[in-house]
C-alpha cells in the first residue's frame, strides 16, 4: 500500500509535466488533485456503509477489483513515455545541496504543517470554539471538505494566471485566516476563516507541484520522491506538535502555533522564487517562463 500510494505521489508531477502542455500545467494538477480529494471524500462514506453489511476482507477483494480495472485502464490510455531525466542517489544529493530546492522543500514542509496543525483538530474547533452539535457536524466536515476541493479547482485557473503572484500571496491569505480566527475566537463567526482556510488549503498542492516544475524542470522525477517524504514528515510533526500543545494549554495556543508557521514560510516562499536554478533544459523553457 505504502509504495503504491507514495509511488503514485512521487511521479504524479513529473507525469503531468510529460502529458500536458507547458501553457495548461496548472488546469492539468487542478484536475488530478480535484479529483484525489473527490475519491477521499467518497471513498471514506462509502467503506463505512459497506462495512455494515460485509467484512472487511470483502472490502479489501473490492478494493483489488478496482485497482485491477485501475491498472488495465492506465496500460491501456497511457501513451509510451521513455525516461528522460537521470535519478538516483547522486541526483537528490544535488537537489539538497541546491538552495532553491532547500527552501522549496522547506516551504512544501511548512505548508503542509500550518495547515495540519490546525486540520488534525478540526474536529475540536467545531466542537469546542463553534460549539456544532452531532447532528451539524457531519455536514460541517463535508462543507470543509467541499471548499478544500473548491480551491484546488480554483488553484488552476488562479496559477495560470499569475502563478508568482498568487503563488507569493498564497502564505498571506493563510495567515489572514489564522489571525481572524484568533478574533473571532469561541463565536460563530469564527467558521468563516477556518472554511476560508480550508480553501486556501486546497490550493497548496497545485502552487508546490508548478513551482517543482517551473524551477527545477529536468529533475521533477526525483524531487517529487523528496515533496513525498518532505509532506508526510510535515504531518507527523504536526499532529505531534498539535497535540502535545492541545494537552499543556488549549486551542488557542494551537492556532499560535500555526501563525508561526505561516509567517516563516510567508519568509521561505520569498526566498524559493528570488533565486533561479541555472539547470533549466531547452526542452522545459516554456514552463519555466510562467514562473514571471
Amino acid at each position: 500500500m505504502g509504495i503504491s500510494v507514495g509511488g503514485f505521489w512521487s511521479l504524479s508531477n513529473a507525469l503531468v509535466q510529460r502529458l500536458i502542455v507547458p501553457g495548461k500545467l496548472a488546469q492539468g494538477f487542478s484536475t488530478m488533485l480535484s479529483g484525489v480529494s473527490i475519491a477521499t471524500i467518497i471513498a471514506l462514506p462509502c467503506a463505512s456503509c459497506l462495512s455494515l453489511y460485509i467484512s472487511w476482507r470483502t472490502i479489501f477483494i473490492l478494493v483489488a477489483i478496482v485497482s485491477a480495472f485501475t491498472f488495465i485502464a492506465l496500460f491501456l490510455t497511457l501513451p509510451s513515455l521513455l525516461p528522460k531525466q537521470s535519478t538516483g542517489i547522486k541526483v537528490i544529493k544535488e537537489l539538497i545541496s541546491t538552495k532553491i530546492v532547500f527552501f522549496g522543500l522547506l516551504g512544501t514542509f511548512l505548508s503542509y504543517m500550518g495547515y495540519h496543525v490546525i486540520f488534525t483538530y478540526i474536529r475540536l474547533f467545531f466542537e469546542e470554539k463553534l460549539h456544532f452539535t452531532d447532528e451539524f457536524l457531519t455536514f460541517a466536515m463535508l462543507l470543509y471538505a467541499g471548499l478544500n476541493i473548491a480551491g484546488t479547482i480554483a488553484a488552476g485557473k488562479l496559477f495560470s494566471h499569475a502563478f508568482k503572484r498568487f503563488f507569493r500571496l498564497l502564505p498571506v491569505f493563510m495567515i489572514l485566516c489564522v489571525i481572524l480566527m484568533l478574533v473571532l475566537n469561541n463565536s460563530l463567526f469564527m467558521a468563516l476563516p477556518l472554511f476560508a482556510f480550508a480553501f486556501g488549503f486546497g490550493l497548496i498542492p497545485v502552487a508546490w507541484s508548478l513551482w517543482a516544475i517551473y524551477v527545477i524542470p529536468d529533475k521533477t522525477e526525483s524531487a517529487g520522491g523528496l515533496s513525498v517524504a518532505v509532506i508526510q514528515l510535515a504531518v507527523a510533526f504536526a499532529a505531534l506538535i498539535g497535540g502535545r500543545v492541545y494537552d499543556w494549554f488549549n486551542l488557542d495556543y494551537v492556532l499560535y502555533i500555526a501563525l508561526a508557521i505561516e509567517a516563516v514560510l510567508f519568509w521561505v516562499t520569498g526566498k524559493s522564487l528570488s533565486m533561479k536554478i541555472k539547470s533549466v533544459t531547452q526542452e522545459n523553457l516554456k514552463a519555466s517562463e510562467s514562473l514571471s
